[in-house]
């Protein structure tokens, strides 16, 4: 049997007629084309879904929540029926953006409830973030005191800033979270789906050398330090927190990342211990870096700029003269004053003494030096 084209495609176009005008969010023709599409097909099983949305767009949403419980009912129904309807019904990415407009005027009603520790995710800020609005979640966030010590406020605006301005932006933002609620920043790792950063959480919990559980995330900023430690600059806008353990370790090694360029090699090797002492896998990781593994063992310092070898000249004076003692006891001061732990002063010191110091080469290679005269 040939099938009649236009009286088999009579679901189709009433459905598509209610489709049309959800898109449109006209509540009232959208009703009207549902209650077409029931009469001619009452067992549609589509017939559901729609009137969801339809229901969604004939709420009042002129007034405000009166309590958290009010608002919490209110996302409940957006997630469980409304956003799977959408996401059914007019395709995933299109129910995605449709959806997000029913977020942002729960958002505008729940504006007036205040912040509760109890109830930490019930608040306009997170619901922004669901409309896609970046600014108002933001201001939402700087409206609850000391934000940036409690872990939910806190992940909401990691997330503001690594949408609205990237992630070098969200970077200390992160940190803190990752020191504060290693399970928070799991589930904020997720929602962002960033490369870069997915990339480097593959990495961690593959060699970080932890019990393998989410609380390991913890260490990830001081392991982050190890493997890309261009990233210091991004990390020391971290403000303080708790001074965990996980905090100690990254403040040190960015304490340590500073004092190699420095060449600090007294204060380095303290450094050095108390990460040791802190966390011996993180410790033995930094250590394995190839870049500089070998220069970890013995850390040369900036080259010190030394004023003596100016006042020294091969054959300047004789044996019997004064003049080299004079310069000698000059130059001890000098040596005394060099960077504190400087590995330059001990073999400069030595090739004076052994009289093998040349002043205009690189080499020690010159058998005797003598002062100059004045």
């Amino acid at each position: 049997m040939q099938l009649d084209i236009f009286a088999d495609s009579r679901d189709v176009m009433l459905r598509n007629d209610v489709l049309d005008a959800l898109h449109q969010r006209d509540a009232v023709s959208a009703r009207q084309a549902l209650k077409r599409l029931a009469g001619e097909f009452p067992d549609d099983d589509t017939l559901a879904g729609l009137a969801t949305l339809i229901d969604v767009l004939d709420s009042d949403v002129a007034t405000p929540f009166a309590g958290h419980p009010a608002l919490a009912a209110a996302c409940g129904r957006l997630n469980d029926e409304v956003e799977p309807a959408a996401r059914r019904l007019l395709g995933d990415a299109p129910g995605r953006a449709w959806v997000a407009s029913c977020w942002r005027t729960v958002a505008q009603q729940a504006a007036a409830l205040p912040f509760r520790a109890d109830v930490s995710d019930l608040h306009a800020a997170p619901l922004w973030l669901r409309a896609g609005d970046w600014d108002e979640a933001r201001r939402a966030v700087e409206r609850i005191g000391s934000w940036r010590r409690i872990p939910a406020p806190l992940t909401w605006m990691a997330e503001v800033r690594h949408r609205a301005d990237g992630l070098e932006s969200a970077l200390p933002l992160l940190t803190e979270l990752a020191w504060l609620s290693p399970g928070r920043l799991a589930d904020l790792f997720r929602r962002l789906a960033d490369a870069s950063i997915d990339t480097l959480r593959r990495k961690f919990d593959a060699n970080f050398e932890g019990a393998g559980q989410t609380a390991d995330l913890a260490w990830f900023p001081a392991w982050v330090l190890i493997e890309k430690p261009g990233l210091a600059p991004l990390l020391r806008d971290a403000q303080p927190s708790r001074q965990t353990a996980p905090e100690r370790a990254t403040r040190l090694l960015l304490q340590i990342l500073g004092l190699e360029r420095q060449g600090n090699q007294h204060e380095l090797v303290d450094r050095r211990k108390a990460l040791r002492e802190l966390h011996a896998g993180l410790y033995a990781a930094y250590m394995r870096t190839p870049d500089t593994a070998c220069l970890k063992l013995m850390t040369l310092p900036t080259a010190h700029r030394w004023t003596f070898p100016a006042r020294f000249r091969r054959g300047a004076s004789g044996r019997k003269s004064a003049r080299p003692i004079q310069r000698l006891k000059e130059v001890v001061p000098e040596i005394r004053r060099s960077p504190e732990g400087s590995l330059l002063s001990r073999p400069m010191a030595s090739c004076l003494c052994s009289g093998s110091f040349h002043p205009h080469s690189s080499g020690l290679t010159v058998r005797s030096v003598h002062p100059a005269q004045p």
